[in-house]
């Protein structure tokens, strides 16, 4: 699927859950996941029309996410936005820990970085409870 083609599903997914067709906007996203796993669009699109889906909503996230990486082991979308709604939970080693495995993972993508200052920054005290979890 090429660039131009990709845009185009994740359009088509989000016409689809404006139209309040949900489990097709899902499965376009699934599609994507699959064969793009570094497309942090499709991630996005599939959290929100499934969060709309579910009755726990946002604290459900988490889980849906490791449901996820279960079937997409490789999707770095799925780490990036575990990491802040972990640390939007206040699990601030949990998210630098995925914070780490993304920079592992693409280590030369700076939006990771950013990701990691952002959480670095907005919850400190993670660093100093647990020093080894912050690498630099």
């Amino acid at each position: 699927m090429s660039d131009d083609t990709v845009k185009t599903a994740l359009q088509r997914a989000q016409a689809l859950a404006v139209e309040g067709k949900y489990t097709e906007a899902s499965s376009i996203y699934n599609n994507i996941m699959k064969n793009h796993p570094d497309n942090k669009g499709a991630v996005q699109g599939w959290l929100m029309v499934n969060m709309k889906r579910s009755p726990t909503g946002e604290k459900d996230a988490i889980h849906q996410l490791d449901s996820l990486a279960g079937i997409y082991p490789n999707n770095t979308g799925i780490l990036f936005f575990k990491s802040f709604i972990e640390a939007e939970y206040g699990m601030n080693e949990e998210a630098l820990r995925d914070v780490n495995k993304l920079i592992d993972l693409q280590p030369d993508s700076s939006l990771n970085y950013i990701a990691k200052g952002q959480v670095s920054t907005h919850y400190p005290s993670a660093m100093f409870q647990n020093p080894s979890a912050v690498r630099l």
